[in-house]
């Protein structure tokens, strides 16, 4: 009589399974011909990933790598955090590196801070000095046109990715995003 097999380990799926040994290729590479050639391989996948919108598959992978090849744990990580926050867009026949950048705005105030929609000059007074203090001369801007508060920020990669995809064609279309408040979950009051 054939026996059940009980595994206590849980399976994970072939993208997953392929994230880990490109992630453990590079992690144990010897020249950076070699470094270049896993790294060039990896981002492909965790590009393809980002489209999908498969989050498990980049969680699965980390939790695997964590205990077993630290190194490609960090490597991986990197590479699906630099991917996640920055990107390189074809628009009008030109290529434009995309970058999430995020400033946390602090107040002190002896009150509950809200979370709420930006007013149109205030997003132009701060692209204004944005323009003038931190970026590029060339460089295109666009701001999300809502506060938020440390617990609506995206909380995983994908999220992440979509919400720099989004900023980025908003500032290659020279505007902003349009964050609906109603769509957004609710928040706990912050006290600065």
């Amino acid at each position: 009589m054939k026996r059940s097999r009980f595994s206590s380990r849980k399976r994970i799926s072939a993208d997953a399974t392929e994230l880990s040994r490109l992630a453990i290729g590079l992690a144990e590479s010897g020249s950076k011909m070699e470094d270049q050639f896993w790294q060039g391989r990896l981002v492909e996948l965790v590009n393809r990933l980002f489209n999908d919108g498969t989050e498990d598959d980049f969680t699965s992978a980390l939790d695997r790598l964590f205990d077993a090849h630290p190194m490609a744990h960090d490597d991986l990580a990197d590479i699906i955090e630099a991917n996640a926050e920055s990107c390189v867009v074809r628009h009008a026949g030109q290529d434009f590196d995309i970058l999430l950048l995020a400033a946390p705005v602090l107040a002190w105030s002896r009150f509950s801070i809200p979370t709420s929609a930006i007013p149109r000059s205030t997003l132009q007074t701060l692209k204004v000095h944005l323009g003038a203090h931190v970026l590029a001369a060339d460089a295109r801007l666009a701001l999300a046109d809502y506060l938020y508060s440390p617990d609506q920020l995206p909380h995983t990669f994908v999220d992440t990715w979509q919400l720099m995809r989004q900023l980025g064609k908003a500032a290659l279309e020279g505007g902003d995003l349009n964050v609906d408040a109603a769509a957004m979950p609710e928040t706990n009051r912050f006290l600065s």
